[in-house]
């Protein structure tokens, strides 16, 4: 049996038939695959082109911002120093007033006296006749309607009336609370 010829059932195809049969397979179905990583390619595209027109876009607002725009009119706020004759300036009395400053020699008592600490009366009126000529000249500079301190004209500049015109602060606080306690009211408001 095995020399046996085959049968017309296990015969290969001819050329023929091949042809024949190669026309009537359907044509295999397109690779999904490819489509998919094709639509990945179009995301990742879509998204780059996103970002690059956004990015593009800060840049340019960024450049329309930067640009230079004419410096605005200043004109109104250049500063001006007035000229103030000596008798219409405050700083002349305020300064007349530091000059004729009688200073406590026991600081730690007007400090004290301020803090509601009971203090010997005549210690507290011989301060306050002591600086008699300083209030009036206070009050003269107060009755001013500018108060002209010298130039200052870097950080350097030396103020040295400030801690003079610190302690004259203090005495007539000293003042305005003793006329208070006393009920010279009127006296009182017109230290402060």
């Amino acid at each position: 049996m095995k020399n046996e010829r085959p049968t017309a059932n296990t015969q290969h195809p001819t050329s023929n038939e091949k042809q024949k049969i190669s026309n009537e397979i359907p044509p295999a179905l397109p690779n999904i695959k490819p489509q998919k990583e094709n639509h990945k390619h179009k995301i990742l595209a879509v998204i780059a082109f996103i970002l690059f027109c956004l990015t593009s876009i800060v840049v340019i607002a960024f450049k329309i911002a930067a640009l230079d725009i004419p410096a605005p009119d200043t004109s109104d706020l250049t500063i001006t120093r007035l000229d103030v004759a000596d008798t219409d300036n405050a700083y002349t009395y305020f300064n007349a007033a530091a000059n004729s400053f009688y200073t406590p020699t026991n600081c730690l008592l007007v400090a004290n006296y301020l803090a509601g600490t009971n203090t010997e009366e005549s210690l507290l009126l011989d301060i306050i006749n002591s600086n008699s000529a300083t209030f009036r000249m206070i009050k003269k500079g107060t009755q001013c309607d500018i108060c002209l301190v010298p130039e200052i004209l870097s950080y350097d500049t030396l103020i040295p009336y400030i801690s003079t015109w610190r302690n004259i602060a203090r005495v007539m606080a000293l003042k305005t609370r003793h006329d208070r306690l006393a009920g010279k009211y009127t006296e009182a408001t017109d230290s402060c």
